[in-house]
């Protein structure tokens, strides 16, 4: 079994795919396979895939009729044989160190799914165009090896580390078991995979490395717009598998934050205003149903521009008083600079050694704590699993055949103590 199966879907990208062949087949995770989906493609694709199998034997190459990546994705994934699985697009490419830095990461932990940041870059210019961030609270996940459950972040599950599969790795093994696929879109076909693999997990880890390069800007604005429905098919389909796993009421909150940001996103990405006015007619009832709530968390727990936007969603018809809402969020004034500070007079050598000592002390604080942290969790682990061992003992003694025989022979003793509870608590009573 290699250690990674990396899944590469493929169409047309003759002109990205040697760069990106060239990462993969140079990582320092040796025990890999690569496998290439050819989706169709009319281009030198095939000709580019050829050569490259030519050369490297861990490179398997399929090929179907044009059919979408979520389609040559499912192709790829029902194919590997890794302990885990990546998604790389073809267009991009990944440091040397990449896959290895995950998997050990992954390994450390016994966990389910790694996240970690991308790095964003322009197609023309190959200019770094920025950095995936995660909330400052990730920081404590990503400095050291510590897997959590997805309900210990549930309000943030859905909405950190982004849709799509590139910057993850994932157990295949909770794939196959929970029969996870992509959808057959031909946009947001990804949505779904992510999000239900994260919420079926158990754990998860989060590394501060961004080693995977995204290519942007080669995208068409028509194309987007007339796929721009395609995030409520994912929504639809994702929220009818959390109902049917009984993982809703845990997930609602940051479901609904996922919603209502997809819906904002997409709406403002079309770039045809008339287009738009239709689009909203058909995806409003749509978005009421999706977010269709008996206790209201789904808003409850939206930031204040989703709330708004989407109470104007409820309460209009019409398009203009969303787009009224989110501007009124998104044009309004700047905050003012805060004044610098004024001018301070440069540290002594007794200042500097004054806070080295701070430091250091405090260094020395957190260090302990974390080992308190890990002891008690270990403590805890431990707890559960004597727990969990008494439970079976005692269960295994009440269907023992000694237990049912005490029971029947001491049943006339048991039946004459009730009797006798009766009476005494009859007489207190009446001599109330």
């Amino acid at each position: 079994m290699p250690k990674v199966s990396v899944v590469v879907p493929i169409w047309n990208a003759a002109a990205y795919l040697p760069e990106c062949l060239a990462s993969l087949r140079r990582q320092t995770l040796g025990d890999i396979e690569i496998i290439c989906v050819d989706d169709g493609s009319d281009d030198n694709t095939p000709a580019v895939l050829a050569k490259a199998a030519a050369v490297d034997g861990r490179i398997k190459v399929l090929r179907q009729e044009n059919a979408g990546a979520g389609a040559a994705r499912n192709a790829g994934l029902a194919v590997a044989t890794g302990e885990y699985v990546f998604f790389c697009d073809p267009d991009d490419w990944c440091d040397a160190d990449m896959l290895e830095t995950f998997y050990r990461k992954c390994k450390a932990c016994d966990a389910d799914v790694l996240i970690a940041p991308l790095v964003r870059f322009d197609s023309a210019t190959r200019a770094a165009a920025g950095e995936m961030k995660f909330p400052a609270m990730f920081g404590r996940y990503m400095a050291e090896d510590v897997a959590i459950a997805p309900a210990e972040i549930a309000g943030q599950i859905f909405t950190v580390g982004g849709n799509g599969p590139c910057n993850k790795l994932f157990r295949r093994a909770l794939a196959v078991e929970k029969d996870i696929r992509f959808q057959h879109l031909r946009r947001t076909n990804d949505l779904y995979f992510v999000k239900t693999f994260l919420a079926s997990a158990k754990r998860i880890v989060f590394s501060g490395r961004a080693c995977y390069h995204y290519r942007r800007g080669i995208d068409s604005a028509t194309h987007r717009d007339e796929l721009s429905d395609s995030f409520c098919f994912a929504l639809e389909a994702l929220r009818e598998r959390l109902i049917a796993d009984g993982l809703m009421p845990v997930y609602a909150e940051s479901f609904g934050r996922l919603a209502v940001g997809s819906f904002m996103f997409n709406m403002k990405s079309i770039s045809d205003p008339g287009f738009r006015v239709r689009w909203y007619q058909s995806v409003r009832p749509r978005m009421l149903a999706i977010m269709a709530d008996n206790d209201g968390a789904m808003v409850a727990a939206l930031a204040a521009k989703e709330r708004a936007v989407f109470k104007a969603v409820i309460a209009s018809e019409d398009i203009a008083p969303v787009l009224a809402t989110l501007n009124k969020y998104e044009l309004a004034p700047a905050k003012a600079a805060p004044k610098a500070p004024a001018a301070q007079k440069p540290p002594t050598p007794d200042d500097l050694k004054r806070l080295r000592a701070r430091l250091s002390d405090y260094a020395k604080k957190v260090v302990a704590g974390r080992k308190d942290l890990h002891a008690a969790r270990r403590k805890l682990a431990g707890a559960r699993n004597d727990l969990a061992a008494q439970s079976r003992e005692l269960a295994g003694l009440h269907l023992s055949l000694a237990y049912k025989v005490g029971l029947f022979l001491t049943f006339p003793l048991r039946a004459i103590h009730r009797r006798l509870c009766r009476m005494r608590h009859s007489k207190s009573v009446s001599s109330e």
